[in-house]
């Protein structure tokens, strides 16, 4: 109907003979294509008609004594047609109106008022609909529990027993979130509130995906593949496995494409391009397909968009979910993102409406001071304020190794003389090189090169440099050289048994030996001054804790801290060992120490307390003289964490 309308004139000639004049002016006024011609509003043909149905009511009272009964129905039957007319007129003038344009609004969301959300960027979560915000709120303590907001709500507020959630996803309906409490498993609470339940067991878990069909998709450990659980609990079932010829250890954070059947994931490590694998998974556990090599996470957004970061700020590119397949060039938004401490997370999520949501990069500078024994800082150094990030003594007492963040994230080495407040660049923003030792004699370092997990070995004398365990691209951590100059004590990260502490020989010419390995996670390690012993971090127990070992032994270790410990250090000439205890409070964080026994049977004595450092401590560095530590706080007081939320986001995609 419509579409004749538009291509024609109205049939005038069907009209009856009698109808008059001032009617048939309106009709046209009311059809005309013309919008500058046409009848503007209802009201005044409203009026009109009126006026036509007094005047046919006065004609046939002068005609009733004749016997003329002849106009009532005609006038009704006009009268119908004319306000048809002008409500196909107004509808015809609200179709061929373009809709106003979608606008780009941006706001942002803050945590509760006496708490801080946790800054990494996997910490919130948007729902389905765009009308919730899950986010993780830290409490005095550190321990981060759920709080959700309503999108017409100022304030957010609790979830009660979700105490220790890290990583959250949510139901189809947005009724529900799925979330991960550290090594307690997977559960499930309802956004309304309720006692959470508990769908099944997790360690160090990576991510999960819930469809309508209501089964969830996971990684229930760091490393290893992706399982299905049903959402109301049972026994979890593997579906993908990692491939070790492409040197995979684990498959992450999945998601569900529309399908509800398939679903996205990451395979990790990185590979030597410095990228990691992303496929497409399905609940039948059939082969994976290669979608891309991508750097970071991604997120599927609706009608067909992938959202990943490059150098932390966000990115969109087209994707067709029914062939697995990229489109286009990626179109860069001018949005930094806050990094995630989970490789091959996503860091951002939106709803199907259009609504994207992430957590803020904060810009914190930190600053190199001097802690005395007794806990009081004793003043500063000459180094400037910078994005450190770690701290590694030298041989002698005034220059140490320090890691800097470039704006994109990548780790770069400098060499600081602390007393003349001097920086030697040592490597590039973008060889992404963490982790640093510096060999006993000063002249060389080694440190871990992020972009393709190899080990490099640099002279600071001549500059030459060679690479240790370039064909093995597992998860890797430089921590220490031994006091010999001859071997590297490094962490890797195991498909089955998890980090494990590895030495390989400086020069590379054998091949890495076991240090120590078992089916927990053996971390921060380091070896007595005398090579025979490695303290380190274990978490058998259920909880970090300092054991002592000898090298290369598969016999008993000694467990020496008490209370929670990471980042042992051994002092007094391999007499001591020193250690930062779980903070306890949310003022300082306590540095225990022990005698230990290296004769004989290991053995420990009774943990005491050496000093509390400050709340906010990002790094500490024993062995400064009478100064105990060297340590990374905060230049300035950090912003308040939030959550910026993009509506209508799509509008502001610009190509590059």
């Amino acid at each position: 109907i419509i579409s004749h309308i538009l291509q024609s004139e109205p049939a005038w000639g069907a009209l009856p003979a009698k109808t008059p004049e001032r009617l048939r002016g309106l009709l046209r006024r009311c059809l005309e294509k013309d919008v500058r011609r046409r009848q503007r509003d209802i009201g005044d043909a409203r009026i009109e008609l009126e006026d036509l149905a007094t005047m046919g009511d006065s004609a046939r009272t002068m005609s009733a004594a004749a016997g003329a009964r002849t106009g009532a129905p005609h006038w009704r039957l006009l009268a119908g047609v004319a306000v048809v007319a002008v409500a196909v007129t107004w509808a015809l003038a609200r179709l061929m109106t373009p809709a106003p344009a979608a606008h780009v609004a941006r706001f942002i969301v803050a945590g509760p008022h006496h708490r801080e959300l946790y800054g990494d960027g996997m910490s919130c979560t948007i729902s389905p609909d765009g009308r919730i915000i899950a986010m993780i709120v830290a409490d005095s303590s550190g321990t981060g529990s759920i709080w959700v907001r309503s999108m017409d709500a100022l304030e957010p507020h609790a979830l009660p027993g979700t105490q220790g959630a890290q990583t959250l996803f949510f139901s189809p309906d947005g009724r529900s979130i799925g979330y991960f409490a550290g090594d307690a498993g997977m559960w499930k609470v309802a956004v309304a509130g309720g006692e959470p339940e508990r769908i099944c067991s997790t360690k160090a878990a990576r991510g999960g995906s819930w469809n309508r069909d209501g089964v969830i998709v996971f990684a229930p450990y760091s490393n290893g593949g992706i399982y299905r659980v049903p959402a109301n609990g049972g026994d979890p079932v593997q579906v993908t496995k990692p491939d070790s010829a492409r040197g995979e250890t684990g498959h992450r954070f999945p998601q569900f494409l529309p399908d509800g059947k398939h679903f996205l994931f990451v395979g990790v490590p990185a590979g030597p391009d410095g990228k990691a694998g992303l496929y497409a998974g399905s609940l039948d556990g059939s082969a994976p397909r290669s979608v891309a090599r991508v750097t970071a996470g991604v997120w599927y957004a609706e009608p067909g968009w992938l959202l990943t970061t490059r150098s932390d700020r966000l990115t969109a590119q087209r994707f067709d979910a029914k062939v697995m397949k990229l489109q286009g060039d990626p179109i860069t938004l001018a949005d930094f993102l806050a990094s995630t401490q989970f490789s091959g997370g996503p860091q951002m999520t939106a709803s199907r409406d259009g609504a994207l949501a992430y957590m803020t990069s904060a810009k914190v500078l930190t600053h190199l001071a001097r802690v005395g024994r007794d806990g009081n800082i004793r003043g500063g150094t000459a180094i400037a304020d910078g994005k450190w990030t770690a701290i590694m003594p030298g041989p002698d007492s005034h220059r140490v190794l320090l890691c800097r963040l470039g704006d994109d994230g990548k780790g770069a080495i400098v060499i600081a003389d602390l007393e003349r407040g001097t920086l030697s660049q040592v490597t590039a923003l973008g060889d992404d090189a963490t982790q640093v030792v510096w060999a006993p004699d000063g002249q060389r370092i080694a440190y871990l090169d992020e972009n393709t997990e190899t080990i490099v070995v640099l002279s600071l004398t001549d500059g030459s440099s060679h690479r240790l365990l370039a064909s093995d691209h597992s998860y890797k951590r430089v921590l220490d050289w031994s006091k010999d100059g001859r071997q590297l004590l490094y962490s890797r990260l195991d498909p089955v048994t998890k980090w494990d502490l590895w030495l390989i020989a400086v020069d590379g010419n054998s091949a890495p030996q076991p240090c120590v390995r078992t089916t927990a996670n053996e971390m921060f390690g380091e070896l007595s001054p005398d090579g025979r012993l490695v303290a380190f971090v274990s978490d058998e127990s259920g909880t970090g804790q300092v054991y002592i070992q000898a090298v290369g032994s598969a016999g008993l270790k000694y467990q020496v801290s008490t209370q929670g410990a990471f980042a042992a250090h051994w002092t007094n000439g391999g007499k001591e060992l020193a250690w930062m205890q779980s903070a306890q409070s949310a003022t300082s964080i306590p540095i225990l120490r022990a005698s230990v026994s290296v004769t004989g049977e290991l053995s420990a004595g009774r943990p005491e307390l050496v000093c509390q450092l400050p709340m906010g401590t990002a790094w500490a560095s024993p062995g400064f003289g009478d100064d105990a530590f060297l340590v990374l706080l905060p230049a300035d007081k950090p912003d308040a964490q939030t959550i910026t939320v993009v509506q209508n986001w799509q509008q502001a995609l610009k190509k590059p």
